[in-house]
């Protein structure tokens, strides 16, 4: 092999050095560890789910009302079905809970409702794990990469502990991965199929979380770009023409006619009922009612005293009447804050300065767990994350256009927006009106990106180096991970997460 060639295959685009018989042996090697990772990942997920105390992962409570409200209707529920303990159950995206709820009715297993759910959940996020898999080995052939990718995403904290509750982001998660995944491989091979598949992907996203509407525009903006002269290719997907059409290709047309008039009925019947496509809490269930659930209650006392509607004693005496013990707590400490700052105002962050803050604090909250109970990494451990995390952005400065066939451009576009939009559309206009920065701001909101994220530091923790420089990052980083998610829980995660266990609710 002379020198270019091998500098060529130091690359990230590239598999293995094939020499006699050890490129297939090492490539094996690999994929057995990547195996591993895999069923590490659903091991430690069946732990999570079976042992984690149901008041620990965040917001399950009303995830879990909200499910068995669902399994109790033949459709969906009406408006008066759910508590409003729970929050709205109508008029909201509601794909998870209809699929969650159907399937519960169908528990016919020694088990509790709700570690049932939480293993349909552990489903959706093995899946997810395997979708994206399928879309990094389309990136590049380097199995370096696809085992570093792996795992990272199956040894992230929040993610892992995320993945065993009951919790519509694990729907919202799995659906942006095999909606990036389809569109890919429909790029690559142009199959009428696969473009159908990426739309039910899309349809079901926008049912299930309104978090997943800001991928929208980017990924129909990505496909007019890379299918420019081919529109008519799209729409002959869609409405095949004269000639045999195969039956599954009928069917998955017909679901996404369905799911885009499901997407229809939801939104525009709220528009028209509501005046807006996402209509709040308390425009559906009624000011009064509204305040039964915890999180529009503590939300609405803090705006209502920040805009001087109600006097601070009175706010406090209705944040004291919340049921629930951590937004009881965050809805007072909100309240004292407003009031200091109301006594004596003091200079926000503008934009830049909160972006950097913003990254500080969801990092925290990914490689830590932030629930009910949090298990955050402070000082050293926290800072080889950051750094880690950091290194890897640096070497963004090595993208090209063309890295991954364009695919790993398509993956910087959608991660870059997604953050943009969460962190300054919607987090910065909160911290300006609760006056604290940590509120909504969590790594769990960043999950719909994980996997292009993840794709995007796989690919670029390697590509500068060559294959002994790559193996040893490989070790390195692989290895802190694995030790800062299950070995750092077991070794600091006390008593309060364990009881009561799920199986005695």
């Amino acid at each position: 092999m002379t020198r270019r060639s091998k500098k060529k295959d130091s690359g990230a685009g590239l598999p293995l050095d094939k020499t006699e018989g050890g490129a297939t042996s090492r490539e094996k090697f690999i994929s057995i560890l990547i195996l591993f990772a895999f069923l590490y990942f659903a091991l430690r997920l069946l732990y999570f789910a079976t042992q984690v105390s149901h008041a620990i992962p965040p917001d399950e409570d009303f995830h879990f009302g909200l499910c068995r409200v669902y399994s109790e209707a033949l459709f969906l529920p009406g408006d008066g079905d759910a508590s409003p303990v729970f929050g709205p159950a109508t008029h909201i995206p509601y794909l998870y809970y209809f699929l969650m709820g159907k399937m519960l009715s169908l528990n016919i297993f020694p088990l509790s409702d709700l570690v049932y759910l939480r293993l349909l959940n552990v489903l959706l996020s093995l899946l997810t794990v395997l979708a994206g898999y399928r879309w990094i080995r389309m990136v590049t052939p380097n199995p370096l990469i696809h085992l570093l990718f792996v795992v990272l995403l199956t040894n992230t904290p929040m993610f892992s502990f995320l993945s065993a509750a009951v919790s519509y982001d694990n729907l919202t998660n799995l659906l942006a991965a095999s909606t990036l995944c389809f569109f890919h491989v429909y790029l690559k091979k142009k199959d009428p199929q696969d473009f159908l598949f990426f739309l039910l992907s899309l349809l079901a996203g926008t049912l299930t979380k309104k978090t997943f509407f800001p991928l929208v525009p980017v990924f129909i903006l990505l496909l007019l770009f890379h299918e420019r002269k081919n529109l008519g290719d799209l729409a002959r997907a869609l409405f095949p023409g004269p000639g045999p059409v195969p039956k599954r290709r009928w069917g998955l047309a017909a679901l996404v006619v369905l799911l885009l008039l499901l997407n229809g009925t939801l939104y525009i019947g709220n528009y028209v009922r509501y005046g807006i496509f996402l209509p709040g809490a308390s425009q559906i269930l009624g000011k009064e009612e509204a305040m039964k659930f915890r999180i529009y209650a503590r939300d609405s006392i803090t705006d209502r005293y920040r805009s001087g509607k109600i006097r601070f004693e009175e706010a406090v005496e209705q944040a004291r009447a919340i049921s629930h013990p951590g937004d009881r707590m965050d809805a007072l400490y909100l309240l004292n804050k407003i009031r200091r700052y109301n006594e004596q105002p003091y200079p926000l962050m503008n934009r830049l300065e909160y972006a950097w803050t913003w990254l500080t604090i969801v990092l925290n909250r990914t490689v830590g767990i932030f629930a009910h109970e949090s298990l955050r990494k402070y000082s050293y451990p926290f800072a080889a994350y950051a750094v880690i995390y950091l290194f890897a952005f640096l070497l963004l400065i090595y993208w090209r256009p063309s890295d991954g066939n364009g695919m790993m451009t398509d993956a910087l576009l959608l991660s870059f927006f997604y953050i943009l939009v969460l962190m300054q559309y919607v987090n910065y206009p909160i911290y300006l009106q609760s006056l604290t920065v940590g509120k909504t701001v969590h790594g769990r909101y960043l999950f719909p990106v994980i996997v292009p994220l993840y794709g995007l530091m796989s690919f670029y923790l390697l590509k500068p180096f060559n294959r002994k420089i790559q193996v040893f990052l490989l070790i390195v980083i692989s290895l802190y991970f694995i030790w800062g998610d299950f070995p750092y829980f077991l070794e600091h995660a006390g008593p309060g997460w364990f009881s009561p266990r799920p199986g005695e609710l």
